[in-house]
């Protein structure tokens, strides 16, 4: 079925009753495949009034306005995930996912997996790339969509006295062409570490810091070392860093001034991103 003019704005408290009903439909069918994901105390009206209230809840409506999927984006950390048995990747600001649920009959048509990747293009537009969530064990709908995902295991957490399997995952930034055939800039993320990092050392960054023809860019040179990644346009760049160096600044100068100092990019081929 084509759910293409499905809208996904923030629930409002007018949506409250058809979300509950959804609720009600997800934990039937849980009772059903004996998961325990969910019972009959959790998720409570009340957890779905403060989703609400706190901005954080989510519907897909149909066009008729009606709510189809249900489900809470939030950046406001999970305190179960301070204890882990296991290790989490990073210790940077992360999105997480709670109570998702669909309608039964828009079951098996992907809006689980497109609520997904709605939440990944909202945290992507906050500069975060950190994607964590967690599931119970014998939750295969959710242990499936996690896997299809590319979500990768990270230990276990404890959440209303049970334990949970949780999972994290990086969100790639969206990365676009600017002039030079084969590349692509992006911002730059955890993963992009271990390659800046081999490509760049104190006295490479030293030595950029004191080229002369940046100041050309208009650029302060701590910026300059603050954006450590230029270093990997010598990396892959013919020709000498110092030229690689410029030639990038002078092609995003105007995007990186609005940016600075609170977010770093990255240059890379084409075959080292992903869309």
């Amino acid at each position: 079925m084509d759910n293409s003019d499905l809208l996904f704005p923030k629930a409002e408290e007018a949506d409250i009753a058809r979300i509950w009903e959804i609720i009600g439909q997800a934990k039937a069918q849980m009772r059903r495949l004996n998961s325990h994901q969910w019972d009959e105390n959790y998720p409570a009206l009340e957890n779905i009034a403060k989703d609400i209230q706190s901005g954080n809840g989510y519907v897909f409506c149909n066009k008729e306005n009606i709510a189809v999927t249900y489900g809470v984006i939030s950046f406001d950390g999970e305190p179960a995930y301070k204890e882990i048995d296991g290790k989490w990747t990073n210790d940077l600001p992360y999105m997480v996912v709670h109570r998702l649920a669909v309608a039964d009959e828009m079951k098996h048509q992907g809006l689980a997996k497109r609520f997904m990747l709605q939440a990944e293009e909202i945290s992507r537009n906050k500069g975060i790339y950190a994607f964590r969530i967690d599931t119970n064990f014998d939750n295969q709908y959710m242990l499936r969509l996690i896997d299809s995902l590319g979500f990768s295991y990270s230990g276990e957490v404890s959440y209303r006295g049970d334990k949970r399997k949780a999972f994290e995952k990086s969100i790639r930034p969206h990365s676009s062409s600017f002039g030079i055939p084969g590349y692509t800039i992006r911002e730059a993320i955890y993963e992009d570490a271990e390659i800046i990092y081999e490509a760049i050392d104190s006295q490479l960054a030293l030595k950029i810091m004191k080229q002369q023809p940046l100041a050309d860019t208009g650029l302060r040179h701590d910026i300059v070392c603050a954006g450590m990644f230029v270093a990997v346009c010598g990396k892959y760049f013919q020709g000498s860093i110092d030229h690689a160096v410029l030639f990038f600044f002078l092609q995003v100068k105007k995007f990186l001034v609005h940016l600075f100092p609170i977010r770093s990019f990255a240059l890379f081929p084409r075959k080292l991103t992903s869309p």
